[in-house]
């Protein structure tokens, strides 16, 4: 190898080494430029040659499985096919044989099946003709794996630990979706490097003709039904059984509710199928390629279809043909429900298109700042729409406006209903995300009302409405003035003059002056032991259900007008850790939890006076106005400024409440979820529109109001503690059937009868 030596200048020069006689030679015949220059094409060359196999090294490296086999293939097959992942790790897929060909004898139900042909040429070990497969994966996809998979976008390799062998959940379609387009990309660029699947037993990508080339997705529900249900490995009749053949038992092949504790668990502890695929019932939904478009989801696109039920999905429920949905968007923004994981597939693509285009603009990781956002108007009047001063159409209950397509922004929103306070408010659209308004408008202006509407009509004229407001702004604010000059000299009252409590001991950071709210605002807490509130704004809605509603009772009537005073109520219904602190307080016994823990879960097997009793001395302890909330209260918090069934819409899903998600409701799905047998903790599900969580569902609600059969005035007040009238309570619960969540749906309950479905939730008045 040549050295470079010093030039010679210098008075520290080193002496001189002999030249080699070649070099001696060539230095006779060449000038020294051309000298100089020979010798730095030479270097070049060397480094080039040392270089180039460096790099080389290096993709070869990259493309190593440095991974444990039990954290990607834990129960090896002859066939496996292992494809790159990012950072050291390989996903597996199985060959899943697929030509087309319909068997003699097919019933209708299947014949579609069997109709499916494979993308890709597969060659059984030991040669003969390539026939027509699927590659499918041979586990769903792990916590390790998905984390990797964000690094193919260029984010930070995990972690590698045996915890990422857990099946990855809380997957939302888009994440799932995002996830296999950025690995396609990925494998784009390495597939030169790469042996081909067809004839390799290591690291593969799949060889395609014709410009083509091979990504990776969601299976089709076809594809996924195929695989499930064993494919050419079973007969036809095995085929067309709700389960493949098990040998080893249900128990043996799936983590479903009778073995799973309800937990998600690891690939590969459970035997395959003929196929050798892993896990196709239970352990997680898996998601499916395709978007149901169901009406039941206003102003989303479809439902996101789930297949193969989960850890919480009785035995009698897994099956070939079993299909849930799951909406793609809830009023926290995108849906990623704790069951829900997916299992991918390869497939061949055209060269020209990406490698999965994402459907109608959905959310994407990574690209949400770059997509539009939506907003959509649920009303409790037929009510006129303004977006920014422009007229953009009309909201009714149960059928709310949807504007599509909006630039992430504020907007100022605009309400108006004849004989009706217009309501002006702005609200933030976020990228590639629902925002839900509710509201309640105020109820009829009085004699000011005309001066509303004739601003009303200026602003419609185009022109400025600041000229007649201005005059009343102005007389308002002298009367304001006057006003509070008379109640500072009175001394400060309770709501609409009612002097506070004698032990009241309202603070500034407690304190609210219930008139000037205009929408739902969490209350700072000065207390640790005490519940979260919501202050809400008062207002008018309709109590009780139209006749027409599927599951109505005769005590849901007459529907009628209420006028709801501001109040707060609780974000979620108390938890065992906030009553448990009440009984060591008192020394009282503490409930029951049933064994399904304490904590966080809201507390069961209470009475109506056990909830009183815990108002009072919460209410003693902070100075506050504790209390249960009157029947009329209860469904203007649940509703949360809807008309529909449920605050969800006509139909409710597992994914939004907690109830027996096995029973259908008006025709909404033959299932419309699981059923988890037992109450969740609190926050688990989104909130409504108003910010309550778990307000439909999870346990019953005792409100203050006596119940009665007809409505007529009781359930706009309190019952007196030395009645023993039945309480009205709401809102269903775990048990249940999603029929008995409907916002107006009631029931009668004896005071002091105490069962492991029924909690509470607080009320406060506010004071100004």
């Amino acid at each position: 190898m040549l050295r470079l030596r010093d030039t010679g200048f210098g008075p520290n020069r080193a002496p001189r080494a002999p030249l080699p006689a070649w070099m001696r030679a060539l230095r006779r015949r060449l000038p020294a430029s051309a000298m100089r220059l020979t010798l730095l094409l030479l270097l070049a060359v060397a480094l080039v040659a040392v270089l180039i196999p460096a790099c080389a090294a290096t993709a070869a490296e990259a493309l190593r499985i440095t991974w444990d086999r039990a954290l990607y293939n834990p129960k090896p097959l002859k066939d496996d096919v292992f494809v790159p992942l990012p950072c050291g790790g390989a996903m597996v897929f199985r060959w899943v044989a697929a030509d087309g060909t319909v068997p003699p004898g097919a019933s209708a139900a299947t014949r579609a099946l069997y109709g499916l042909r494979g993308p890709f040429a597969y060659r059984a070990p030991g040669g003969g003709t390539g026939q027509p497969a699927l590659l499918v994966g041979k586990y769903e996809v792990s916590a390790l794996q998905h984390a990797t998979l964000q690094a193919a976008a260029g984010g930070a390799c995990p972690a590698v630990a045996s915890s990422g062998r857990q099946v990855q959940g809380r997957v939302a379609w888009q994440d799932a979706v995002q996830a296999a387009a950025g690995w396609s990309v990925w494998l784009e660029e390495r597939a030169a490097g790469v042996s081909d699947c067809a004839s390799a037993l290591v690291l593969c990508v799949p060889r395609v003709a014709d410009g083509d080339r091979v990504v990776a997705r969601l299976p089709t529900e076809a594809e996924w039904e195929y695989a499930a249900r064993g494919g050419r490995a079973v007969t036809q009749e095995q085929f067309a059984a709700p389960v493949y053949p098990m040998p080893e038992g249900l128990r043996g092949h799936a983590y479903y509710a009778d073995n799973a504790d309800g937990r998600v668990r690891p690939i590969g502890y459970r035997a395959a199928n003929p196929l050798g695929l892993h896990d196709v019932y239970g352990n997680v939904e898996e998601l499916q390629l395709g978007l149901n478009r169901d009406r039941r989801y206003p102003g989303q696109v479809g439902a996101a279809v789930i297949r193969g039920g989960s850890v919480h999905t009785k035995a009698e429920d897994l099956s070939a043909r079993r299909r849930s949905e799951v909406p793609l968007y809830g009023p926290g923004g995108v849906i990623r429900a704790p069951d829900n994981g997916y299992r991918l597939a390869l497939d061949r693509a055209p060269r020209a298109v990406g490698p999965i285009a994402l459907a109608s603009a959905l959310a994407a990781p990574g690209a949400a700042r770059s997509l539009a956002g939506h907003l959509q108007v649920n009303v409790d009047v037929a009510s006129e729409v303004r977006l920014d001063g422009r007229a953009v159409g009309r909201a009714v209950p149960g059928a709310p406006l949807a504007l599509r397509g909006l630039a992430p922004g504020v907007y100022a929103l605009e309400m108006a209903a004849q004989g009706y306070g217009q309501v002006r408010e702005s609200y933030t659209v976020e990228p590639a995300r629902w925002t839900q308004v509710a509201v309640a408008l105020p109820a009829a202006r009085g004699p000011w009302g005309w001066w509303a509407d004739l601003s009303l009509a200026f602003e419609r004229a185009g022109r400025p409405s600041w000229v007649p407001l201005g005059v009343v702004l102005l007389v308002l604010t002298g009367v304001t003035l006057l006003w509070r000059r008379v109640v500072a000299r009175v001394g400060a009252g309770g709501v609409e003059g009612t002097a506070a409590p004698p032990e009241s001991k309202p603070t500034k950071t407690t304190a609210l002056k219930p008139r000037q709210l205009k929408k739902p605002m969490l209350i700072p807490l000065t207390h640790a032991f005490e519940p979260e509130m919501i202050a809400l704004p008062g207002g008018r809605f309709w109590m009780g259900s139209p006749e027409d509603e599927p599951g109505r009772d005769n005590d849901e009537g007459p529907r009628h007008r209420v006028r709801i005073e501001p109040f707060a109520i609780g974000k979620t219904a108390v938890t065992f850790g906030q009553y448990d602190a009440f009984c060591e307080a008192t020394r009282r016994d503490k409930p029951s939890d049933a064994g399904w823990g304490r904590g966080e879960r809201p507390v069961i097997n209470v009475s109506w006076d056990d909830a009183v009793a815990y108002a009072e001395w919460l209410s003693k302890e902070t100075g506050l106005s504790y209390r249960l909330p009157t029947e009329a209260e209860w469904e203007y918090a649940a509703r949360a400024g809807t008309q529909t069934p449920f605050w969800t819409g006509r139909c409710i899903h597992t994914d939004q409440a907690n109830y027996g998600g096995n029973h259908d409701y008006a025709n909404c799905g033959a299932k419309t979820g699981v059923y988890r047998e037992r109450t969740v903790p609190v926050a688990s599900l989104p909130a409504n529109p108003w910010g309550l969580h778990e307000v439909l569902g999870n346990v019953w609600e005792w409100t203050c109001s006596e119940y009665e059969n007809r409505y007529a005035g009781a359930e706009q007040r309190c019952a007196e503690r030395p009645s023993r009238a039945a309480r009205a309570v709401r809102g269903g619960s775990w048990s249940l059937e999603p029929g008995f969540l409907r916002a107006a749906g009631r029931v009668g309950v004896q005071p002091g009868y105490r069962s492991r479905s029924g909690g509470f939730r607080l009320a406060r008045t506010l004071h100004p």
